[in-house]
């Protein structure tokens, strides 16, 4: 009789172990798959970052391509306006 209650005694302790490490494993998969989804967030968002760093990179080097443009006709005009000054 002692010997039935305690292996019932032991079953219970056992059925409960299990459950807790059930939901343990279960909470573990839960937090990895938060975890994962926060880095693809993060991922995406840095991507995004990095595509909007070199656009606008291109828009200053786009910039900075026309304003030497202008300057150099800027100082073609000059020439010839100083070539035309020298021979009238």
């Amino acid at each position: 009789m002692v010997l039935a209650v305690m292996l019932r005694v032991q079953l219970m302790v056992l059925a409960k172990v299990n459950m807790i490490r059930d939901a343990q494993c279960s909470e573990k998969q839960v937090i990895k798959k938060e975890i994962d989804a926060e880095e693809q967030r993060l991922d995406h968002e840095m991507e995004v970052d990095r595509v909007n760093a070199i656009r606008i990179e291109e828009e200053i080097a786009r910039k900075r391509k026309n304003e030497r443009m202008i300057g150099a006709m800027m100082i073609m005009d000059q020439i010839k306006h100083n070539e035309q000054v020298r021979h009238t």
